[in-house]
C-alpha cells in the first residue's frame, strides 16, 4: 500500500512540465501533466512521480500533523524505532 503524503510546491518549471515538491526532509521533482495549473505554494499529492491532486492547505496541514503524531508515537513505543516517515517498520520483521 502506498500512502501519498502531501508536499508543498516550491518551484514550477512550465517548460519542462515539472514541479519541485518539498516534503520537509527532501525535495523531489514531479510531473505536472495531469495538473498543469499547479503553482508555487500549492500542496499536492504525488503518485508515480506525477502530481495527481492539489489539496487544500488546511487539509494538507492536518494530514501532516497526523503523520507527525503517528511517527512520534511509533518512535516512543516501537522497539528499534528510528523515527521519520521512511518506510521503517519500527523493528518489526517485514
Amino acid at each position: 500500500m502506498c500512502l501519498a503524503i502531501p508536499g508543498k510546491v516550491v518551484k514550477v518549471d512550465a517548460e519542462k512540465g515539472t514541479a519541485t515538491v518539498d516534503y520537509e526532509v527532501e525535495q523531489r521533482e514531479a510531473g505536472t501533466v495531469l495538473v498543469p495549473d499547479v503553482t508555487v505554494g500549492d500542496y499536492v499529492l504525488v503518485q508515480a512521480k506525477m502530481i495527481v491532486q492539489v489539496v487544500p492547505e488546511q487539509q494538507a496541514l492536518d494530514a501532516l500533523a497526523a503523520i507527525h503524531e503517528a511517527d512520534e508515537r511509533r518512535e516512543k513505543w516501537a522497539p528499534g524505532g528510528t523515527g521519520g516517515v521512511s518506510g521503517d517498520r519500527g523493528g518489526r520483521d517485514a
